[in-house]
């Protein structure tokens, strides 16, 4: 996949609509960073046109903390929300944050700068999941501070 949102779509929601964990669904869905990062990594792909610049990237929350395969529970909860039986649960540290850091780093003259919210905690930026559609005051809103925080 080249898009976050499709990738967690294919990864998360059809399996879960499905009823089934991602990983009983019989494919494995790939989302081009990864792939992109491995060729790195096996020496296939190269890098080679020198760009010096400083850099950031921002997580996408669909690649990201919204991308952990899905875990299929049946069960239920009991007093105190005690899972019975125990539930996986998806926190957003299993999402895809190093893949595409490796790939901006393989670049020639790239410096990669972190913001302040990133990985499982990057902040949204306004456009995903129809958030622009929907909430457009915010959308702008959102966007807007993660543009602020990209330039500090």
């Amino acid at each position: 996949m080249s898009c976050a949102e499709g990738y967690k779509t294919w990864k998360v929601d059809y399996p879960k609509i499905m009823g089934k964990s991602t990983a009983e669904m019989g494919f494995k869905v790939v989302h081009i960073v990864e792939l992109m990062d491995q060729k790195l990594k096996e020496g296939s792909l190269k890098l080679t046109n020198s760009r010096p610049m400083k850099v950031t990237y921002h997580d996408p929350c669909n690649l990201g903390r919204l991308s952990e395969p899905w875990v299929h529970w049946e069960g239920k909860y009991l007093r105190y929300g005690v899972a019975e039986p125990p539930k996986t649960y998806r926190r957003g540290e299993k999402g895809i944050y190093e893949p595409p850091r490796n790939i901006l780093k393989a670049i020639p003259g790239i410096e990669l700068v972190e913001m302040e919210r990133a990985k499982d905690n990057s902040w949204c930026c306004g456009a995903g999941a129809g958030v622009d559609v929907a909430f457009k005051d915010f959308a702008l809103w959102s966007a807007s501070e993660r543009l602020v925080e990209s330039e500090s």
